[in-house]
């Protein structure tokens, strides 16, 4: 709370948080600090993690809590659909999309019956962020992968492989036989991450349709291909990993290529 207030000197700033404690919480600590924070109260709408059930129910929580509080501003309403990423296709991420918004508007809407306004209206996994139509009139979106993209949202259909901006550049550093390839990228370079159930493999190499990423160790990548590869030792291949979020945090630095 101290990190924060002391930040709101300086820039906007809003922050999540699901339930009335928070919010006394962070409302006593910008008042002494003599600055103002706004939030937003996190809605569940389906991925079993933070928010409370929206609608009425979640009205009644929330507007003797905005009413009250007077340096930390109710400044809306969010929901994470991360269930997307469990989805069969795009067809499914839609409905999960449709989910999301209207846990933000019927609570929206639940609150206007009480008196309490809801300036934001914020949704948006990366996924779900491609089925805005789907969505209705919410006011934000907040997809952080789309800046990369990677072998997940081709998996969901989200993307196309070359629209994929992030990848990890690995050796082949041993041949055990025809069919397998071994990669200096293991877990520590591409994150041991499958987050759809649809997922081949550990991420696709570029150009290589062929082979798999079937397997990782922390130093290694185990490659596969159902035909015989002629790709030497030696070799550098180009891996997208399968979530480009957990793969930037394994680096301290990464090279820009233009063009």
């Amino acid at each position: 709370l101290a990190r924060v207030v002391e930040l709101s000197k300086r820039i906007r700033v809003r922050v999540v948080l699901d339930n009335a404690d928070t919010v006394d919480a962070l409302d006593d600590a910008c008042r002494k600090a003599g600055t103002e924070v706004g939030y937003l109260w996190e809605i569940e709408c389906g991925t079993g993690r933070i928010g409370i059930e929206p609608g009425e129910g979640a009205a009644r929580v929330i507007a003797p809590v905005a009413e009250r509080t007077r340096s930390a501003r109710f400044a809306g309403l969010m929901s994470f659909a991360g269930h997307a990423y469990a989805a069969s296709g795009p067809e499914e991420i839609g409905a999960i999309a449709e989910q999301e918004g209207r846990a933000v508007q019927d609570t929206a809407a639940a609150l206007a019956d009480e008196g309490v306004e809801v300036a934001a209206l914020s949704v948006g996994t990366t996924p779900t962020s491609h089925m805005l139509e789907r969505e209705g009139s919410v006011t934000e979106i907040r997809p952080g992968n789309y800046v990369f993209y990677d072998a997940t949202q081709v998996t969901l259909g989200v993307t196309a492989p070359e629209r994929c901006a992030l990848s990890v550049l690995a050796t082949v550093v041993a041949r055990p036989s025809a069919r397998r390839l071994i990669l200096d990228s293991g877990s520590k370079a591409l994150a041991a991450e499958k987050l759809s159930p649809l997922s081949p493999g550990f991420g696709f190499v570029r150009g290589h349709p062929e082979l798999l990423v079937e397997r990782l160790y922390e130093e290694h990548a185990i490659v596969t291909c159902q035909e015989p590869s002629a790709i030497p030792l030696g070799e550098r291949l180009a891996v997208v990993p399968n979530h480009a979020c957990a793969c930037v945090n394994l680096h301290e630095r990464m090279l820009v290529v233009e063009d």
